[in-house]
């Protein structure tokens, strides 16, 4: 497996996530909670950490140059391989290269946080 850049990313992002719906309506609309500040509020379908969620391009598990899952560290501290496939919806991706536009998760936090918002282990 490669990376649709053909570089071999390493990078992971971390955010924890609590089970409580985020306090403003328009953001527990769209399924995002709220930031865990101490472990006890881990919850174990909600992620810690993921691969890299950054453009098309640079995520590191692809077949045939399409992405198609991230590892995932949840709540509860299983890893496994996250295959949600409204998480790669291009239409949150933006661009679909290496190349981060304002469109593209790695810079625009509403994309960003609808992603990790749907991986579920």
């Amino acid at each position: 497996m490669h990376s649709v850049d053909g570089q071999v990313n390493t990078t992971y992002t971390c955010f924890s996530q609590t089970d409580v719906p985020s306090i403003r309506p328009a953001e527990a609309a769209k399924g995002w909670t709220q930031v865990a500040s101490k472990q006890s509020q881990l919850s174990a379908p909600r992620s810690i950490m993921t691969d890299l969620i950054y453009t098309w391009g640079t995520l590191a598990h692809t077949s045939g140059k399409n992405p198609y899952g991230v590892n995932v560290l949840w709540g509860d501290g299983h890893i496994n391989f996250c295959t949600i496939k409204a998480a790669f919806d291009r239409k949150l991706w933006g661009a679909t290269g290496a190349n981060p536009t304002s469109q593209t998760p790695g810079d625009n936090a509403s994309s960003w946080r609808t992603i990790v918002s749907f991986l579920r282990p």
